[in-house]
C-alpha cells in the first residue's frame, strides 16, 4: 500500500507539474560575444506552447506555437505551426537602397507600410509589395535602423522593433493558421526540457533550464 500511495504521489506531481500555471523554460545559445541568442520554451497549464527564438535586439527572432502531446513519462511531441520568422540577408549594393523581403504564407497582410528609423534618428513609411522590394534609404550602407514590424509578442505583449545591421536586408515572413504543422520531439525530466534536433533551428540538442 505505501509503494502504491508514493506512484500515485509521483503521478499527481508530474501532472501538476504540467497542468498548473504557466512555466517558461529557458536556453542560451552564443553567438557571437557580444550578443546571444535566446531560446524560449512556454508551457501554459492548457499545454497551449510556443518555441520563441531571438537575439536581444531581434535582428532575429522567430515563433512556434503549437500543443504539447505526451508519449509516455517523460517524453513529448510539439505539434506546432510557425508563426512569424524575422531574418536578414547580406547585401552590398554600392547605393543607398535595401531590398526588402517580405512573404505571405497561407495568410494576408492588412498593410504593407513600414515605419523605419535609422540611427542618425531618420524615421520615415516604407510601402513594401510582397516578394522583393527595393527602398531608398540615404546612408543605408553606413548606418544601421530599425522597422517596426507591426507583431505584437503575445508572450511579452511588446511590440516586436527588427534591429538591421550594416549591409543587411529585411527578410520577414507571416504564416497563417492553414502552414503546414510540424513536430518536434521534447523530453521533461525534472526541471529540464530537452529538444532534439529535427528542425532547422535545432542543430543539436538544446536542453531549457525551468525558470524559478
Amino acid at each position: 500500500m505505501k509503494e502504491r500511495s508514493i506512484l500515485i504521489t509521483l503521478i499527481f506531481i508530474t501532472f501538476s507539474n504540467l497542468a498548473l500555471g504557466q512555466k517558461i523554460y529557458s536556453a542560451s545559445r552564443d553567438a557571437y560575444k557580444s550578443n546571444k541568442f535566446n531560446y524560449e520554451f512556454y508551457l501554459f497549464r492548457d499545454s497551449t506552447s510556443y518555441l520563441k527564438g531571438h537575439y536581444r535586439d531581434n535582428s532575429v527572432y522567430f515563433l512556434y506555437k503549437g500543443q504539447l502531446k505526451k508519449a509516455n513519462d517523460t517524453l513529448y511531441q510539439f505539434i506546432f505551426q510557425p508563426v512569424v520568422n524575422f531574418g536578414c540577408n547580406k547585401g552590398i549594393h554600392g547605393d543607398d537602397s535595401l531590398r526588402f523581403y517580405l512573404t505571405q504564407t497561407d495568410t494576408i497582410l492588412s498593410s504593407f507600410s513600414y515605419q523605419v528609423k535609422t540611427n542618425a534618428g531618420v524615421a520615415l513609411t516604407i510601402d513594401l509589395k510582397p516578394g522583393v522590394s527595393k527602398v531608398y534609404v540615404k546612408g543605408s550602407e553606413k548606418q544601421t535602423f530599425s522597422v517596426d514590424t507591426k507583431f505584437v509578442d503575445p508572450l511579452t505583449k511588446e511590440n516586436i522593433l527588427y534591429n538591421v545591421g550594416v549591409n543587411n536586408d529585411p527578410d520577414f515572413t507571416y504564416y497563417g493558421a492553414k502552414t503546414t504543422q510540424g513536430i518536434i520531439q521534447v523530453s521533461i525530466i525534472k526541471n529540464l526540457l530537452t529538444i532534439y534536433p529535427d528542425h532547422k533551428f535545432i542543430q543539436d540538442k538544446d536542453t531549457f533550464i525551468l525558470k524559478k
